[in-house]
């Protein structure tokens, strides 16, 4: 491909580009004249390698076509390339070793890979992909006369979408030419009744109006899941127009799923009443608005909460519930380790689903963990995550990070379990700022140890870079300059929802009245709520913005950014709470 640089610059740059905070995405091609399967491999162990820097990938989904005017174009017979291919996509090398379906099949193990090491895969077409690979695949069988694979490919895409006029003409051409003994097609007498039975129920049906509501409601649900990418595709692009009434739906849905909690945790935001998660209410009040129609669209489903959801007795239960409903969604998962046994962590390794837990730990000894969660779990809870770690193999299933929210009570330690990480191998470290949620709460913000926490912040980058460990920090305060990340886009990527359907954007947001018990998911995301916050979001104007630490970096030096403002609070300053 004649690009000058060396794999091993390549991989140095994305590490530093993502250590230094910029998101990033990587393009990629298969099937390039002369990439023998070894190759292949090379760019399957490159994203291995460098699982933890890329944000997203991009696969092309032409995979290696022949643009008119290139330089590839006009030199086939030096790339070893069959003359006269039918179109840019179908070509194929003379010793037919690199075919457009040996593409495809690159391409579909790319992702897969990606996916299971928890990389983002762009969507790259304006249908499903899904929809693409047949749709390709059958004209591509077509253009090789290969009618009966040709055939095959395009029942496929009838089954996820029935209403493709070109697929229905291909259909009833392909009939009609059986049905006249055309002797240039060997379809297998299987195939031949496929073709009758699909005609027959478009005869018999007519109009889709006329189907059964159930019959409805079942390819409904199907085609919803075959096009969980797409609502990924159509989320990007209407963030990138800045729209604010959204056709897509989030990426990412929190369920706070609250149960009962044995540490007693000094920056919690628990209050002393709070309701329990109970799988079965759950399911009768949202199994058919949300898990059946909305949950298979997105990218990614968080089971958190106030509390620790696996001491549930139903916890395993609710597990098993989603993993088998929603088995292509990936899970992330919240805890503080004590309650994640072995039996637990067995059932998540060998589920379905591609797992993230995050483990809030915050603290690489006993005596710090003891002073920050007022119990005696450390040992135990080292003991959880290494059998964890063994027994995940070499498979990356779950994904583990370790929370480090930081106070003025362990900020000192902070160096040290970036090297706690080092020697567990875990994912990622990812360090936060308490938020204050009570009076009580105040000086344990680091806004008041600014300097001391600075220089731990430089110590613990120092030292993660060192051992090469994934590390997300907060901004240090009292900086003469601050990233501007940009529009927060959290109200059109993601939904917090409660199990009594109480809504909010996300943690830090202001006060929301939107409730998902009476009304269907779309009026609740576009809401005039929603839509007003987004709009405020864009130009910059929203409260939550002005004192959000994640979404405007500067305002680390603002004391109110550090509390919580649901519940009306209003005229926070430095000396809020203070009675001396």
């Amino acid at each position: 491909m004649r690009k000058r640089y060396k794999i091993i610059d390549a991989d140095k740059v994305l590490k530093a580009t993502h250590d230094a905070g910029i998101t990033v995405t990587g393009n990629f091609m298969f099937g390039f004249p002369g990439e023998a399967e070894e190759d292949f491999q090379m760019t399957l162990d490159f994203i291995k390698r460098n699982a933890k820097y890329l944000d997203r990938v991009y696969p092309s989904r032409t995979f290696c076509a022949i643009e008119e005017f290139s330089y590839l174009v006009s030199h086939l017979e030096e790339f070893n390339i069959n003359p006269n291919p039918p179109n840019h996509l179908y070509w194929e090398t003379i010793d037919g070793k690199n075919t457009y379906p040996d593409r495809l099949r690159r391409c579909e193990e790319f992702c897969d890979l990606a996916y299971s090491l928890g990389i983002e895969v762009g969507c790259g077409v304006q249908t499903s992909t899904e929809l693409d690979k047949w749709f390709n695949l059958g004209l591509y069988y077509e253009a090789k006369k290969n009618h009966q694979n040709a055939i095959e490919c395009y029942l496929k895409y009838y089954k996820l979408d029935n209403k493709n006029e070109v697929i229905l003409n291909k259909i009833k051409t392909y009939n009609l030419a059986l049905e006249n003994n055309n002797t240039d097609l060997f379809v297998l007498e299987k195939t031949r009744l496929k073709l009758m039975d699909i005609l027959n129920s478009l005869n018999t049906f007519g109009n889709e109006d006329n189907v059964g509501e159930k019959m409805k409601r079942e390819r409904s649900i199907k085609l919803e899941k075959n096009l969980k990418r797409d609502n990924s595709a159509i989320n990007d692009e209407e963030i990138q127009r800045n729209r604010i009434a959204l056709d897509s739906i989030p990426k990412l849905v929190f369920i706070q799923a609250s149960g009962p909690c044995n540490s007693y945790c000094t920056f919690c935001s628990r209050g002393h009443e709070y309701d329990i998660f109970n799988l079965e209410d759950y399911r009768k009040r949202f199994e058919e608005k949300l898990v059946n129609i909305v949950f298979p669209k997105i990218e990614c489903l968080a089971l958190t909460g106030s509390g620790e959801f696996l001491l549930l007795k139903e916890a395993e239960a609710i597990l098993d519930y989603f993993d088998n409903t929603l088995p292509h969604v990936n899970k992330m998962i919240f805890t503080n380790g004590s309650s994640l046994t072995p039996q637990i962590a067995d059932k998540i390794i060998n589920s379905k689903s591609k797992y993230i837990i995050h483990f809030s730990l915050h603290s690489s000894n006993a005596l710090q963990h003891k002073v920050i969660t007022r119990t005696d779990h450390f040992h135990r809870i080292l003991g959880n995550l290494n059998y964890l770690l063994k027994s995940r193999k070499n498979t990356d299933n779950p994904a583990i990070n370790l929370i480090f929210v930081a106070t003025t009570l362990n900020i000192e330690d902070l160096p040290n379990f970036v090297k706690l990480a080092a020697t567990l191998q875990v994912n990622k470290v990812l360090c936060y700022y308490n938020y204050i949620y009570m009076p009580s709460q105040k000086y344990l913000s680091c806004f008041f140890k600014q300097e001391l926490t600075n220089k731990m912040i430089d110590e613990a980058a120092d030292i993660a870079s060192k051992l090469n460990v994934a590390l997300s920090l907060p901004p240090k305060f009292n900086q003469k300059e601050y990233p501007d990340i940009g529009i927060c886009r959290e109200p059109w990527g993601q939904i917090m929802i409660d199990f009594k359907g109480r809504v909010i954007p996300c943690d830090v947001s202001g006060d929301c009245q939107e409730n998902l018990e009476d009304k269907e998911f779309s009026e609740v995301w576009n809401s005039l709520y929603y839509q007003e916050l987004r709009k405020s979001l864009l130009n910059k104007t929203a409260p939550c913005y002005k004192r959000c630490i994640r979404a405007n970096p500067s305002s680390v030096d603002d004391f109110s950014s550090h509390v919580i403002h649901r519940g009306g609070r209003k005229d926070i300053d430095v000396l809020w709470a203070d009675n001396f």
